[in-house]
């Protein structure tokens, strides 16, 4: 039985591995990874989508994650959203949170925060990260998203108008099923 200071040193050991991997024995550690599933790894497999990376590993990475059950795994998602928010290649791992099918009703204000102050491509995934999750959203939750999405308006871009205005049908529909 492994005691927890040997866990940590092999978590360790796994992170660095990670870190200092190439590209192409990062990928077959993610099929491992996918095996074990040990969402330990989750936080690294994010900071490497922001490293110097091949697109390839770009693409198993945004699949490996797209795959994680797990509910614990959602606020490393989010954290890693907020930690790399500015970056240009932010909308891979946005996409990634609707394609997982986790439940995100807790971190929604970022993803609203995403939709109204992100570039269109990242809004549009954060747009359909809320679309899944307002369906268990409360009354009073509904509303209180609605009159903030109808204040995002008046200072939106051209561009991003049309798409608030579609997350307010959105969450106009849930409110009538509320």
């Amino acid at each position: 039985m492994e005691t927890n200071a040997e866990k940590l040193n092999r978590q360790v050991i796994i992170i660095q591995g990670i870190r200092n991997s190439s590209d192409e024995s990062l990928i077959l550690m993610l099929e491992e990874f996918r095996e074990s599933g040990e969402s330990f790894i989750v936080p690294a497999i994010i900071e490497q989508l922001f490293t110097d990376r091949t697109e390839k590993f770009t693409l198993e990475a945004v699949a490996f994650l797209a795959d994680l059950k797990e509910q614990s795994c959602v606020p490393m998602l989010a954290d890693g959203i907020r930690a790399y928010q500015n970056n240009k290649d932010i909308s891979n791992l946005v996409s990634v949170c609707w394609q997982c099918r986790l439940n995100f009703i807790d971190e929604l204000p970022l993803f609203f925060d995403l939709v109204i102050n992100a570039d269109y491509q990242t809004a549009f995934e954060a747009f359909t990260v809320i679309e899944n999750a307002a369906e268990a959203l409360s009354e009073d939750a509904l509303m209180q998203w609605i009159d903030y999405t109808k204040a995002a308006i008046d200072n939106a871009s051209a561009e991003k108008v049309n798409l608030l205005n579609e997350t307010l049908n959105v969450l106009n529909d849930f409110m009538g099923r509320a």
